[in-house]
């Protein structure tokens, strides 16, 4: 992965995870906050409810006390105390919103009804167990009239000591139909009579208490299996998605906001680095290749820009430093071939002078065979000559030697030009060529090639009498690989070790300079040459040349 990709990750990261962090945490947050929310408005609508509930029984207890006092019920005790009959028709009971309305004696009997006369003798539903109900106090109750059966909230009372008050209200369809708008609260009433499995299970249920059932939660308002009845709230909780759907809508639309941003900042950011980088890489190849001219610089102030600066400035050091080795290894090289120019000079210079003498002594002391001596001298003196003006002439032209200048070149066609100038040598099988690249043209300066080619198949030839030489083609990914080797008695440890020393040879009156040439040539050309000895004998020379080259 490269440095822009990464840049543009760690943005990327850096922009998903902290929304996404607080996403998640504003979700579960939001998600517990919303319970807390619907529990105590579960709680807050279950204390309205029972808020209804007591202020019923309240309402009963005041408009019964009320009744109590009047003197409509004052006159209708003291008539009952004389045990006459008290007309129904005497009390308007309506006015009180009382549903029912009933004197009782001391064991609860029926008096006297206002609503349901055919009590009178009986016991209400209400007050069948009169060991466990005391006056004064309120009461749930199933009662009964002419309509038929309902769920009461009652109250007793005493109006003297032998008599007694018993009033209630019902709780009908349409009161708690108003009871379930109010507290936004299903309600129903269970009878114990008609749903056993249900009222076992509400037995076991506290009043006023809020108690989970399999689609919310419910609770009992009033009721008990006693009063034979129960008023159950059915508590739905607050549907949690569309407002958790807006919410995470939102808050997903801010972080996919900040997403985008951070993306496209990060691709401004890495763009910009990207391209100073490509800068700075542009330059150091050129330095690779050796181009210490060209300065670098960067397109904006700021770090970069001082990073060209310094590239810039050990560009110009490896510049000066490059110029001054170049400088010293000229001086070296060209030092050491003087040595070796002196040497090789020198060397027929010593011949000659002991030839010089020989023919100035033979020729002052009239000797009988100066004729033979001079001839002998002077040939020897010539030959001289020659090998040193042959000497000069090699070193003249490899001092001269010109830049390659590389076109494409039939591949066959050079084949054919050495083949051609080593014909004796092809005839009795001493010189073979084998090629098994595929390539039709190659890319070299064709008369330097040649020159490789002639001066390497030439000292392969010379190292002995009967050495077979093997000239090879191939290629190795995109380069040229030539070897030429033969089966002579290969090169010396010190040669191997020196390799392209100039001025070294095995070769009686060889120059030194042939296989220097042709590492100048390679070298020139872009490639590499290497020199090496064959493991069954005989020595080898296989130089590559690139084909890109040009």
């Amino acid at each position: 992965m490269n440095f822009t990709l990464r840049i543009r990750l760690y943005l990327l990261l850096v922009a998903l995870v902290p929304p996404l962090t607080v996403l998640l945490a504003l979700y579960l947050h939001s998600a517990q906050e919303l319970e807390n929310m619907a529990g105590r408005q579960m709680q807050e609508r279950l204390l309205r409810g029972s808020i209804l509930v007591s202020t019923l029984q309240s309402d009963i207890r005041f408009n019964l006390d009320e009744l109590s006092r009047s003197e409509a019920i004052q006159s209708a005790v003291l008539t009952l105390r004389r045990n006459q009959w008290v007309s129904t028709g005497e009390i308007d009971v309506s006015l009180s919103g009382l549903d029912f309305f009933e004197i009782l004696d001391s064991n609860n009997v029926v008096l006297t009804s206002y609503h349901r006369p055919g009590l009178i003798g009986e016991r209400p539903e209400g007050l069948l167990s009169p060991g466990t109900i005391l006056p004064d106090q309120a009461i749930a109750s199933v009662e009964y009239d002419v309509t038929g059966r309902h769920a009461a909230l009652t109250y007793l009372s005493t109006v003297s000591n032998n008599f007694r008050l018993y009033a209630g209200g019902y709780l009908t369809d349409a009161r708690l139909e108003r009871w379930s708008d109010l507290i936004d609260t299903d309600l129903s009433l269970v009878f114990v009579e008609d749903s056993s499995a249900w009222s076992d299970r509400l037995s076991r249920m506290a009043r006023a208490q809020l108690y989970q059932s399999d689609d919310g939660f419910e609770a009992i308002l009033a009721g008990s299996a006693d009063a034979g009845y129960y008023l159950v709230a059915d508590f739905r909780p607050p549907d949690r998605g569309p407002l958790l759907g807006s919410l995470m809508t939102i808050a997903g639309s801010v972080a996919l906001a900040s997403v985008i941003i951070a993306v496209l900042l990060g691709i401004y950011i890495s763009g910009r680095a990207k391209r100073e980088v490509d800068n700075l890489l542009s330059a150091t190849a050129r330095v690779a290749e050796g181009d210490f001219n060209t300065p670098v610089m960067a397109y904006e102030e700021g770090e970069f820009a001082q990073l060209a600066d310094s590239v810039s400035e050990m560009m110009t050091r490896l510049k000066e430093s490059q110029r001054k080795l170049i400088t010293s290894e000229k001086i070296a090289a060209w030092e050491a071939v003087g040595r070796k120019i002196a040497h090789e000079i020198k060397n027929p210079l010593t011949p000659i002078s002991i030839s010089t003498d020989d023919i100035r002594r033979s020729y002052a002391e009239k000797l009988p065979d100066f004729e033979k001596t001079l001839a002998d001298n002077c040939s020897m003196i010539k030959d001289e000559l020659a090998r040193l003006t042959r000497l000069l002439d090699e070193f003249v032209g490899f001092a001269r030697m010109r830049p390659p200048e590389p076109q494409a070149v039939p591949f066959d066609r050079i084949i054919d030009e050495i083949s051609s100038l080593f014909s004796d040598a092809i005839k009795p099988k001493r010189l073979t060529f084998s090629n098994t690249s595929r390539r039709k043209t190659v890319r070299v300066d064709p008369e330097q090639f040649k020159q490789i080619l002639l001066n390497l198949v030439k000292n392969s030839l010379e190292s002995g009498e009967d050495v077979t030489v093997a000239v090879k083609f191939c290629d190795d990914g995109d380069d040229l690989v030539v070897s030429v080797e033969d089966s002579g008695p290969g090169f010396p440890e010190e040669q191997l070790e020196n390799e392209f020393q100039p001025y070294v040879s095995t070769k009686t009156g060889g120059s030194g300079l042939g296989l220097v040439i042709c590492q100048r040539i390679v070298v020139d050309h872009g490639g590499r040459i290497e020199l090496y000895n064959l493991d069954e004998g005989g020595a080898g020379v296989k130089f590559s040349l690139p084909q890109a080259n040009g």
